[in-house]
This record gives C-alpha cells, sequence and structure tokens, in this order.
C-alpha cells in the first residue's frame, strides 16, 4: 500500500526486488522523488535532473517513475530525452 501513494518508498523496494540487494539511499533520492511526484500531480510541467553520473537518475525517473505512474494510471503518456 506504501509503495502505490509513495515513489520514493517503491523505488526502495523496487530496486530490492530488482537487484537483489538494499539500495544505498541518500538525500538526493528523496529530492528526485518529490521533484516527480510534482510533476506527477501536475504542479510541475517541465522537469530537468541535473545531477552527476551513476546518482540514480536512470533508476528513479525512468524505471521506477514510470512503471509507478503506469500502475497508479495506465494511459500516462511520457516524453524521455536524454543526451550523451
Amino acid at each position: 500500500i506504501e509503495a502505490q501513494e509513495d515513489l520514493y518508498f517503491f523505488t526502495r523496494y523496487m530496486f530490492k526486488e530488482r537487484r537483489g540487494y538494499k539500495w544505498m539511499q541518500n538525500w538526493h533520492h528523496l529530492e528526485i522523488c518529490e521533484a516527480l511526484m510534482k510533476v506527477y500531480r501536475g504542479e510541475t510541467k517541465r522537469l530537468i535532473i541535473n545531477v552527476p553520473p551513476r546518482y540514480s537518475k536512470t533508476e528513479i525517473a525512468v524505471i521506477n517513475f514510470m512503471a509507478w505512474c503506469f500502475g497508479k494510471k495506465p494511459d500516462c503518456e511520457f516524453i524521455h530525452i536524454s543526451y550523451s
């Protein structure tokens, strides 16, 4: 139930399920999840996540956020753009 309402909890749970080991959490993960939840609620129309490589951007914003949104609203649409 908690994973349905909270992207951060969902991300932690799914990481363990997919990778088989516990996610090393840090403060920026919560910030990214909160920003993405604002996108889902319609409070933010565009979002750029600008952090260094290997900081879990893809894990959170692409893999888990899209899965979380499709689970809540199956007809949602995404445009994911990435540059080198």
